[in-house]
């Protein structure tokens, strides 16, 4: 406590001594304070005179960011200064620059002075920012983004219509089609009106390809005047076209697709020169699906010994890919043949596919040779008791008498059997134009009631699968049936059964005969 009240009284000592000396001399500080206050007095006039004279002299503080003066400005627009007073303006015009550097054109100022109005000479690059630099201070403004193309189209093939092909908006585009129709038009839609005549003079393609060009608002197509030829690549570029207003087309200006591969003829048969030819018809086989219609009306079969043009069935598979020509009658023997798939045929896109070739069938063999029983083989006998007992099953499950199997009726049989696989013709008729009851009655068989059925398989070696297959076949006819195959084989008056089977390679032909 001592210690503070010490501290205390010594920090008011100096105060209490000037206390005093005022007292003392309390004139001298009358006139003091008098001089004090006119001093305040002087100045605070003066004052005011000395901050109006710095407005004038002094210049404002200048920001050292750029004052925007315009976000997304029309290429053809101009931007305007505003100043707070009055400006020079031969001396704002001298001095005035921009960046990117470009050439300015008209400078408008508004009545008072205070603004301005800079246009550009031609116009304002699109998506720029330009700087306008007036000794310290900055102006900035940014332009409009560039007309782009945002989608580009092709029809794929197999299709109707346009899949547009939409591209990002930063101008990378995705892959080019792969899979393009050789009959396709190409389609651009633009982000803005286009100089239609200055877009048509930019569009270049690669390879080239005449066609006409027509307009929908933004969208362009191009219709080619011929097909794109199939698996070839283009190129489309539209570099330097403009739009309404003279600015330069931005973003992705080129693109690119590759027609899709026409269809091509695989396999043929018989084979291209083939001789010796036993088939019985013709077939194509194509890497596509065809158009059906058109492509069997091409497809002609020409016997080149008579010249004339042979008639018959043409059938497609499920898939469209292989045609098949049956001949309405057997390939004559020793006579060559022109195979010619001409003008018409096509691919399901269109694309032409044509063929020519010709084959060739075996001389013909001597009849008497033929018909003669030593040229002829004998059937096993194994196979002969199984068409016998299928026949009999059959019967059995109808309540008729069963058939015995007569070795004279099957040598007849056995003997058509190998003379049309010889002959490669397939017919109850004989080539020399005996039905099979004038052969039975050839071979010294009697009988009141006769009837024959006939099969063929080209593709299966087992003669006992072609057997069950014939017999299947001919079982699932309607009943009751008096001329078809299942009609003889329940024949009411029969009582004896002659088979025949003739086998080269693959090639199996089977004879039945029936007699009472």
């Amino acid at each position: 406590m001592l210690s503070i009240r010490s501290v205390r009284a010594a920090s008011r000592a100096p105060f209490a001594r000037f206390s005093l000396e005022l007292r003392r001399h309390r004139s001298v500080t009358h006139v003091l304070a008098g001089a004090l206050c006119l001093t305040v007095v002087v100045a605070v006039s003066a004052g005011g005179v000395v901050q109006a004279g710095l407005d004038a002299v002094l210049p404002a503080s200048v920001s050292i960011l750029p004052e925007s003066v315009g976000i997304g400005i029309s290429s053809s627009t101009p931007v305007t200064l505003e100043f707070g007073e009055p400006m020079d303006p031969a001396a704002v015009e001298s001095s005035l620059s921009i960046g990117p550097a470009q050439p300015l054109g008209s400078l408008r100022w508004s009545a008072d002075l205070r603004s301005v109005e800079v246009w550009p000479a031609h116009l304002w690059l699109t998506d720029h920012r330009y700087v306008l630099a007036l000794g310290e201070r900055r102006f900035t403004f940014t332009t409009q983004t560039a007309p782009r193309i945002t989608a580009f189209a092709v029809r794929q093939a197999g299709t109707a219509a346009f899949n547009l092909t939409q591209l990002r908006e930063a101008g990378s585009r995705t892959d080019g089609s792969t899979d393009a129709s050789t009959r396709t038009a190409i389609s651009l839609t633009f982000g803005a009106n286009m100089d239609h005549p200055d877009v048509e003079r930019a569009f270049v393609l690669s390879p080239a390809v005449p066609g006409v060009f027509a307009w929908s608002g933004f969208v362009l197509t191009f219709t080619p005047a011929e097909r794109f030829s199939p698996d070839a690549r283009y190129a489309v570029s539209l570099s330097g076209a403009h739009d309404a207003d003279g600015n330069p087309l931005g973003g992705d200006t080129s693109f690119s697709f590759t027609t899709r591969a026409g269809a091509q003829l695989v396999r043929v048969s018989p084979a291209i020169g083939g001789s010796d030819v036993t088939d019985t018809q013709v077939a194509l086989w194509f890497s596509q699906p065809m158009q059906a219609d058109a492509s069997a009306a091409a497809l002609s079969v020409t016997d080149l010994v008579t010249g004339a043009e042979l008639t018959g069935e043409k059938t497609w598979d499920a898939t469209g890919t292989q045609l098949i020509f049956t001949p309405s009658g057997a390939f004559a023997l020793g006579h060559g043949f022109a195979v010619r798939l001409g003008i018409g045929a096509g691919d399901a896109d269109g694309n032409p596919v044509n063929a020519d070739w010709t084959f060739s069938t075996p001389n013909p063999i001597a009849r008497a040779a033929v018909r003669s029983s030593a040229s002829v083989p004998a059937t096993a006998s194994g196979l002969l008791v199984h068409a016998l007992s299928q026949v009999n099953a059959a019967r059995a499950a109808y309540g008729l008498n069963a058939l015995t199997l007569d070795p004279a009726i099957s040598a007849v049989s056995a003997e058509h059997a190998w003379d049309m696989m010889a002959n490669n013709y397939f017919s109850h008729d004989s080539l020399d134009g005996r039905a099979y009851s004038a052969r039975l009655r050839d071979a010294g068989i009697g009988f009141a009631n006769s009837g024959e059925n006939i099969c063929y398989d080209s593709g299966q070696p087992d003669p006992y699968a072609v057997l069950d297959w014939c017999h299947s076949t001919f079982m699932a006819e309607p009943y009751p049936g008096v001329t078809n195959h299942k009609g003889n084989i329940l024949g009411l008056h029969f009582t004896r059964l002659g088979v025949g089977l003739a086998q080269v390679g693959s090639k199996v032909i089977v004879v039945w005969d029936f007699t009472d």
